[in-house]
């Protein structure tokens, strides 16, 4: 896009086939017929050592990604930040999660975290744990809300910018939370968006006076899923195209 704020960068796209946000270093035998490698880590890593090789020293980074890429891009905006950090770069790093705020069920953190071996197996940046957080263990990520490990992030590396954005009923991540509430497909609703809504809120309210000033959320009208790519992208939002607002 000659007119988008992105028309001078370099785009690294890391697609995603492991199911495992981008963040596994496993491989699981589900049953007698499947077994799934749970890879994501292993493959972003192998980006990492690629982008520093090939771009050692950039005056900016964005690292973004939609859904199951929001989740892989916070994650790995830690590494990229620390990356360049111990390097002695002043790269300044953005990260923007699009579509993916963190709003789970607890079943799926028990299983999940443990089956993808996300902190043993290397992916988790435990750099950014604070020194007061006494709970740090193999399965610590229990009950560890996706704002809490943004808050983390966003604390260790003041200097860059994190953040999410989401519509206010996106229709798929609420009916992620529904499934995994009733460990089955189910029909969504509008009452369903609504439960997904008011537990986002909560979430993130939650934060309050704590939030750092460089962790920014923005929540925008509407219940689609990903604002990177649908046409609504280029629509006009209270008087300038959505890109430039999001971008903003």
């Amino acid at each position: 896009d000659e007119q988008g704020p992105y028309v001078n960068f370099t785009h690294i796209y890391v697609p995603y086939c492991t199911g495992d946000l981008h963040w596994g270093n496993s491989t699981v035998h589900y049953s007698e017929s499947l077994s799934l490698h749970h890879k994501g880590s292993f493959n972003a890593r192998a980006v990492l050592k690629y982008i520093q090789s090939q771009i050692p020293a950039p005056p900016r980074i964005l690292v973004t990604g939609c859904s199951a890429g929001a989740y892989g891009s916070w994650l790995w905006s830690q590494w990229v930040s620390k990356m360049y950090e111990d390097s002695g770069e002043n790269t300044k790093v953005f990260q923007m999660g699009d579509s993916g705020l963190g709003i789970v069920s607890d079943s799926f953190l028990n299983e999940s975290f443990v089956n993808w071996n996300v902190v043993e197996g290397g992916a988790f940046p435990t750099f950014i744990i604070p020194e007061n957080y006494l709970s740090y263990e193999a399965n610590f990520m229990v009950g560890i809300t996706s704002a809490k490990l943004y808050e983390w992030g966003a604390l260790r590396f003041s200097n860059h910018t994190f953040g999410q954005a989401s519509s206010a009923y996106d229709w798929n991540q609420a009916y992620f939370l529904k499934t995994m509430e009733q460990g089955t497909s189910a029909d969504l609703f509008s009452a369903d968006k609504v439960v997904w809504n008011n537990k986002m809120n909560s979430f993130y309210d939650a934060m309050g006076i704590s939030r750092p000033p460089n962790l920014v959320h923005w929540v925008a009208p509407g219940d689609y899923h990903c604002s990177i790519g649908p046409r609504h992208y280029y629509a006009d939002f209270v008087g300038e195209p959505y890109f430039r607002r999001l971008h903003n």
